[in-house]
């Protein structure tokens, strides 16, 4: 019995260690920083230890979650190779916010990729400040003997990263935007990710090269192209673009924009994104033997991973994927680039929601930071808007705004009414030490939401 149990606990032991998969971040080549810069420390945003991602390998297509070995922070610090030569060079902080693997094997294809976003922050006499910001989505490179390694796809992925911000800076487009806090480990500041793609109401057209030209909206106008949609149904997001005569399409371009929607390419392909504020998602049709479904799998240029890979091969019984029917609401991430499954966040959550408009007729336009609680909430200019939801409480909730060094205007908010349309507040600044806050009647903020451009959303 007692060698029974023994054989027991070995296999259990086996099948436990299987589950996981550890990247060693010490087995890939080092990663030099630019000249002129020094990276003293890596941060993560998240949890050190945190789990990075799924692969489905070998035989089985057995499910493994993966690791990086000695945790985040001391892998990727230990990868960089900072520039001992450069006097006084630029000293910052890489905070890392989002670093994913994905590696998918069998059916359709194989795909391996690495979604990546990371922050060079600094610390200057007035306060921290964002020097850089970095994300993007990156392929693994095919070989002989099958994809690269992990590590090195992580290790090439923080290179590209430093490289296009060594670019940026030769190309004078480094803006250093201060920070509200100081960086803390395992915490994310999304507050202040006011990229131009979610500023805008109408998306810039022309040509992507990268997901950072998208972020940015900076598009290559230079050739003339028209997107037309597979098939006859409107509703099918897939299309196909026709360039003009005597132009030509890069193949290496991260999607298009007709001015209207966003495309992401995908093999020749283009997904249309659905934009609703701050958010770009699409459905994609996963009944098997589809085309779509092939995309899903792993055709689709490595932009959607594993999670996706799981949610439409659906059912996992035994470590095995089965292939179903039916489909799959996707999104943007807006960290990576990435295509990932839609989470519908606090879907089911009953709130009180209140609306705050800085009134465009305002006589000044200046920056308002709104603190909820006493903590900061978000920034808002002339004409920018924001969602404030609110799980109900008994005690009223403490709403406060302040226009730099001036005055304050604080109002005490009430959270009983949920549901249905919000409360809307009209804020405006006569100066700085004149802010005025009001509520709407319900007629007039009815006449509010109708007239919202989502471009102006600030989350």
């Amino acid at each position: 019995m007692r060698i029974l149990l023994f054989i027991l606990l070995i296999v259990l032991s086996g099948a436990s260690a299987h589950s996981q998969y550890y990247v060693d971040l010490e087995r890939a080549m080092r990663v030099e920083v630019p000249p002129g810069l020094h990276v003293d420390s890596v941060i993560a945003s998240f949890r050190d230890t945190a789990c990075m991602g799924t692969i489905f390998k070998g035989t089985g297509h057995k499910k493994q979650k993966v690791y990086l070995g000695n945790g985040l922070s001391t892998a990727v610090e230990t990868l960089l190779r900072n520039d001992t030569v450069a006097e006084n060079p630029r000293h910052c902080t890489m905070r890392v916010n989002a670093l994913s693997v994905w590696e998918v094997e069998g059916y359709a294809s194989e795909r391996t990729y690495c979604g990546l976003n990371f922050e060079l922050l600094a610390e200057t006499d007035s306060g921290w400040v964002r020097i850089y910001d970095h994300g993007a989505t990156l392929l693994a490179r095919r070989a002989a003997g099958g994809n690269e390694p992990l590590e090195a796809l992580i290790a090439r992925a923080l290179a590209q990263g430093l490289s296009d911000y060594s670019r940026a800076q030769g190309d004078g487009r480094i803006v250093p935007k201060k920070l509200r806090w100081p960086p803390i480990t395992g915490i994310y500041d999304g507050s202040s990710r006011d990229w131009p793609v979610l500023q805008v109401g109408t998306l810039a057209r022309g040509l992507y090269r990268s997901f950072q030209d998208f972020r940015y909206q900076r598009p290559d106008a230079t050739c003339g192209f028209t997107v037309m949609p597979e098939g006859r149904d409107p509703s099918n997001p897939w299309a196909k673009v026709k360039p003009v005569k005597g132009c030509e399409l890069p193949e290496d371009c991260w999607g298009i924009s007709d001015g209207k929607d966003a495309y992401i390419k995908m093999d020749g392909r283009l997904l249309r994104l659905d934009r609703s504020g701050p958010v770009f998602t699409a459905r994609i049709e996963s009944e098997v033997g589809s085309q779509a479904a092939q995309a899903v799998v792993g055709m689709a240029f490595g932009l959607i991973g594993g999670a996706i890979y799981g949610a439409i091969y659906g059912a996992m019984t035994a470590n095995r994927v089965q292939p179903v029917s039916g489909n799959v609401d996707v999104e943007l991430d807006m960290l990576t680039g990435s295509i990932k499954p839609f989470e519908r966040k606090e879907a089911d959550m009953v709130t009180s929601d209140h609306l705050f408009v800085y009134d465009g007729a305002c006589s000044m336009d200046t920056t308002l930071e709104m603190y909820v609680f006493g903590g900061f909430e978000a920034k808002l200019q002339r004409g920018g808007h924001h969602w404030l939801k609110l799980v109900p409480r008994v005690n009223a909730v403490p709403v406060e705004f302040s226009a730099g060094h001036g005055a304050k205007s604080v109002i005490n908010i009430h959270t009983e009414r949920v549901g249905g349309e919000p409360v809307v507040y009209a804020v405006c600044v006569e100066s700085k030490d004149d802010i005025r806050v009001e509520r709407l009647s319900e007629e007039a903020a009815k006449g509010v939401v109708r007239s919202l451009d989502p471009g102006n959303e600030v989350k």
